[in-house]
């Protein structure tokens, strides 16, 4: 017990030589917590006989949208929150302490008002989106106004409508309000009619058109009161320059190199090759591009229809491209020309487009004389087996050559090369294979020009089909256009 007591002794002496113990002042700003927080003051800050609410004012500064979430339907915006509101139970006059007329406390220290931003996604569970959970210092001053500055990223549910993508504007609301204190007790003031956009920096892929504010009331299913809520509306409006490059402009190249398939010859055989390849490489784009583009179920964006509607051409232009194919290739000895095809594509579109089918005819004057030489040659052969040697109008040239302009039968023999003085049966053989041989030359010219009427006919679709799905292309970007202009 007396090595205690000496023991602190000593402590109190050696204190009061080195001055340790003057150097333990109490300060005026320590007298002026002390006396504070003698009561508690965590109650609702109103005076008896008085108004008995708070007016809340509060503010916001818009710093930054971070971050657009199409996909979950989430805003991310870091800004900077005022409150600001007036303790009638934190006041002092600063001459009895030393001329404070500011301290700055713990907002667990003092009353603040449980303001809840609704339509909170944050993950942060001690948060919450309750601003009275914030960690920022409170400002106090000497009249009992206080004002309390947080710096904060807010996330929160806004519905995205992606109707008109990718030149959409989007509308999103951070409401302000609280849970258990009425219009009657609380009431919220917004600082002004719009947010500090002052120290607004710009985000790489939405521009900032406003965010303005205002003041409602609401009613809660729990209570009879209506509740006053402060509303922050924020509009933002897409950039499209980086998606009219990546997703808009290949899309459309794609689409019109498809059309510019007509212009290849059917013969070049690279008609189905070439659209082959277009359509992978437009099926490719769109995988990869794929997430460029919001999820949607409750609307279209307008690029889905342009997007639609292509695709749709391009599925109709391959068919028809086939189908023109099966004409070009047509077998002439097989295949019969329908009349309507013969008459409304061959002879009436066909010369629209310029595709004229022409065929070398004699005239009438070569024909007679033909006729004639032909038949007294027939009488001078013989000629027993069914059929003529040469018939009237044939269009093979060797044989219209040969006696064009004859008159004389010995004359025709001599050219031919026939001796006049061969037996019957000789001429008759001799006519047997030269009739063969013109029939068989007349039915390779006909053949041809039967398939050259297929080949007239695949030209004048191929023709046809150019002109009607440039047209188609540009009714879709017609279409779009109206429908965007329809949805502003």
């Amino acid at each position: 017990m007396q090595t205690t007591l000496a023991l602190t002794i000593t402590t109190v002496l050696f204190w009061h030589h080195f001055g340790i113990a003057d150097s333990i002042i109490i300060t005026d700003e320590t007298r002026l917590h002390r006396d504070l927080f003698k009561s508690n003051r965590l109650v609702l800050p109103v005076v008896d006989g008085k108004e008995r609410k708070v007016k809340v004012i509060i503010g916001m500064t818009l710093n930054q949208v971070v971050d657009v979430e199409e996909t979950n339907e989430h805003v991310l915006i870091n800004v900077f929150i005022r409150q600001k509101w007036n303790n009638t139970n934190m006041k002092w006059i600063p001459k009895d302490y030393g001329n404070v007329t500011q301290i700055n406390l713990k907002p667990n220290q003092t009353w603040t008002p449980d303001l809840f931003l609704f339509a909170n996604v944050e993950e942060d569970k001690s948060y919450n989106g309750i601003l009275d959970t914030l960690k920022t210092r409170v400002q106090l001053t000497s009249d009992g106004n206080v004002e309390w500055n947080s710096p904060i990223m807010f996330r929160i549910s806004c519905s995205i409508n992606v109707a008109k993508f990718p030149f959409d504007t989007q509308r999103c609301e951070f409401k302000f309000g609280s849970f258990t204190y009425d219009s009657t007790k609380l009431e919220l003031i917004p600082e002004n009619d719009k947010a500090d956009l002052t120290q607004y920096t710009d985000n790489v892929e939405w521009m900032l058109i406003s965010m303005n504010a205002r003041k409602e009331k609401s009613q809660h299913t729990c209570c009879e009161n209506t509740f006053d809520e402060v509303i922050f509306n924020l509009i933002i409006k897409r950039k499209p320059l980086f998606l009219m490059i990546n997703l808009i402009a290949p899309n459309m190249i794609f689409s019109f190199l498809t059309i510019a398939v007509y212009t290849i010859p059917s013969a070049s055989n690279e008609r189905s090759s070439f659209v082959v390849s277009l359509v992978l490489a437009m099926a490719l784009f769109l995988t990869s591009s794929i997430d460029l583009m919001p999820d949607s179920s409750e609307v279209i964006p307008l690029f889905s229809y342009f997007l639609g509607l292509v695709l749709l051409a391009m599925f109709l232009l391959t068919i028809t491209i086939c189908y023109n194919l099966s004409i070009y290739y047509a077998n002439a000895n097989v295949s019969v020309m329908p009349y309507w095809m013969r008459k409304y594509v061959l002879n009436s579109l066909g010369p629209f487009f310029g595709i004229v089918l022409r065929r070398s005819q004699s005239n009438e004057k070569e024909k007679v004389n033909d006729d004639h030489i032909m038949v007294d040659l027939n009488e001078e052969l013989e000629c027993c087996h069914p059929g003529r040697l040469w018939k009237p109008g044939s269009s093979v040239k060797a044989s219209s050559h040969l006696w064009r302009a004859r008159s004389s039968k010995a004359n025709v023999l001599k050219e031919m090369g026939l001796d006049s003085r061969m037996s019957k049966r000789d001429l008759k053989r001799i006519s047997k294979y030269l009739t063969s041989i013109i029939d068989s030359l007349e039915k390779e010219e006909e053949k041809a020009h039967r398939q050259a009427e297929w080949h007239a006919v695949s030209k004048t679709l191929d023709k046809l089909c150019l002109w009607i799905f440039v047209c188609a292309f540009l009714l879709i970007i017609t279409f779009c256009s109206i429908k965007g202009a329809s949805l502003t």
